[in-house]
């Protein structure tokens, strides 16, 4: 390990912070990003499962006036 990446003198204390900082937006932004898409996506399977009920039904009908 280089003891030179150990120096506490290379960054003053409002350099630190104001990068940490902008790193933890980065990573609440991604999340909200990715936690909307993923909502998106299950959004889309209500749609899809509706409909396969839907059909389901209709396909009881018809078998049961053609018996």
């Amino acid at each position: 390990m280089d003891p030179r990446e150990a120096d506490p003198a290379r960054l003053s204390v409002e350099e630190f912070q104001s990068a940490v900082t902008r790193l933890k937006d980065v990573q609440v932004s991604e999340g909200r990003i990715e936690a909307r898409q993923q909502e998106d996506r299950q959004h889309l399977w209500q749609y899809a499962l509706a409909l396969m009920a839907l059909l389901l039904a209709i396909e009881g009908t018809i078998a049961a006036k053609t018996a």
